[in-house]
């Protein structure tokens, strides 16, 4: 028997926007893991800076603030992947 398919699909352009569609998504993901992480440096940094008149006990305690929020945010990402 003879084929005449040439190995493309029947809708070239459906393929297309799904590859187009799973690049933005991967793009807008690594965006938003920049943007999160650059959140947290700023406030971390920021509020070590601006409270440190207030003594070294003020300051270890937003330090550890910060990463419990760290330690949070990560336990409900893992939950949310199947």
């Amino acid at each position: 028997m003879i084929s005449l398919s040439n190995g493309l699909s029947e809708n070239p352009v459906k393929e297309s926007a799904e590859y187009l569609e799973s690049i933005g998504a991967w793009v807008s993901g690594k965006i938003i893991v920049f943007l999160n992480l650059s959140t947290l440096c700023y406030l971390a940094f920021k509020g070590l800076i601006a409270e440190r008149e207030k003594g070294f006990s003020l300051v270890f305690e937003i330090t550890l603030r910060q990463i419990y929020f760290t330690g949070v945010c990560r336990q409900y990402s893992k939950r949310d992947i199947p």
